[in-house]
């Protein structure tokens, strides 16, 4: 009950960091589906859900061991991780530094 309780938490805290940035809401769709395992549809609880053992590697990657991704993803470090997701995809457009003609 629990670990229900705090994804929704979290989902909350997402829900809100992103409603109040309109900058970021194609680059919050985009991680998203990036963090949607393929076949979703075809396991329980036939949900886009990012797969657990993911999940807790990219909290530990960012964050470092710890006991719950609720005490570390606020909405200021949401909204900070969905500006250098916007940004690494202009970089990797070329549309983050126009090309002077």
């Amino acid at each position: 009950m629990v670990a229900a309780c705090e994804a929704q938490t979290v989902r909350r805290i997402a829900f809100v960091a992103v409603l109040f940035h309109p900058s970021l809401w194609i680059p919050a769709v985009r991680q998203a589906i990036r963090f949607t395992p393929d076949g979703w549809w075809r396991r329980p609880p036939f949900l886009p859900l990012p797969d657990r053992s993911y999940w807790k590697f990219r909290v530990e990657t960012v964050f470092g061991a710890s006991p719950s991704p609720l005490h570390v993803i606020g909405a200021q470090r949401l909204v900070e991780y969905l500006l250098w997701c916007r940004m690494m995809d202009r970089m990797s457009t070329g549309t983050l530094y126009p090309r002077v003609q």
